[in-house]
């Protein structure tokens, strides 16, 4: 995600669709066409893009890629869940009935992944593939086993954290935090304020975040304090500590049964 545009009123959509055409953002999906190319100042800027394809539809591409990321998909389970929980609390019965056969599907998509996702690129070096299913809202024991006894083996330094890839010495904060929550999910709390702790002490002299540590040329790398990883962290703590309402947003389902 990346912020393309400098406005002082968020409403102002033409503006915004202006300066879009000359910022390098790679890839845009959204809505507010007529922004574009049915403005007030007659301008279409669909044309001057000329360096941009629109497509209005997924069949307007010339390929569809059809592997799937298991941790990707894992943030939609998420997502579907809370839409759903939306849906309850509106009294939208149709979304609701649509969204949760697709939620019912993914998850036993996650549960049961063989053959399924990652299929052009082997990413199991990443250590959100082995604890973003947790964080998704996967309920098997077994595959829970499976992935934290990955975790275990091939992700987390004693001590230090959990790495971002298991050929790398580097721990990183965000991953660190997720991992926190994902332990604390499955009721292991020991486990989850430790790695918490952890990932807190990745700071720098004002107490922000570190991206991350470099355990083998003992640095902070890179050196940069993100707001992401701030994120992740107040997160990690809010779970852990329940310190706001919000606390249970991943440590348990959103929608009602």
């Amino acid at each position: 995600a990346s912020y393309y545009a400098h406005i002082n009123d968020r409403y102002n959509y033409e503006e915004i669709a202006n300066q879009f055409s000359k910022s390098r953002v790679d890839f845009f999906i959204g809505g507010g066409e007529k922004y574009f190319n049915n403005r007030e100042d007659n301008r279409d800027l669909t044309n001057e893009m000329s360096e941009y394809t629109f497509v209005s539809n997924i069949d307007e591409f010339e390929k569809i890629d059809e592997d799937y990321l298991l941790t990707g998909c894992s943030s939609i389970a998420k997502s579907l869940e809370c839409a759903i929980a939306i849906c309850q609390a509106l009294g939208d019965q149709n979304y609701e009935s649509e969204w949760r056969i697709a939620h019912s599907k993914l998850i036993a998509a996650l549960e049961n992944p063989s053959g399924i996702f990652d299929l052009k690129k082997d990413r199991s070096r990443f250590s959100m593939d082995w604890y973003y299913p947790i964080l998704g809202g996967i309920n098997s024991k077994k595959r829970i086993n499976s992935l934290t006894t990955k975790i275990k083996d091939s992700f987390w330094i004693q001590g230090l954290g959990i790495k971002c890839v298991s050929d790398e010495p580097w721990v990183t904060v965000a991953e660190t935090s997720e991992c926190s929550i994902a332990f604390k999910k499955i009721g292991k709390d020991k486990i989850a304020l430790e790695l918490l702790h952890n990932a807190i002490s990745i700071v720098d002299s004002k107490g922000i975040p570190y991206m991350g540590w470099q355990f083998h040329e003992n640095i902070y790398w890179p050196d940069e304090t993100p707001s992401w990883t701030s994120a992740a962290c107040i997160l990690a703590a809010d779970a852990n500590n329940r310190l706001t309402s919000g606390a249970g947003l991943f440590l348990k389902q959103q929608f009602k049964s």
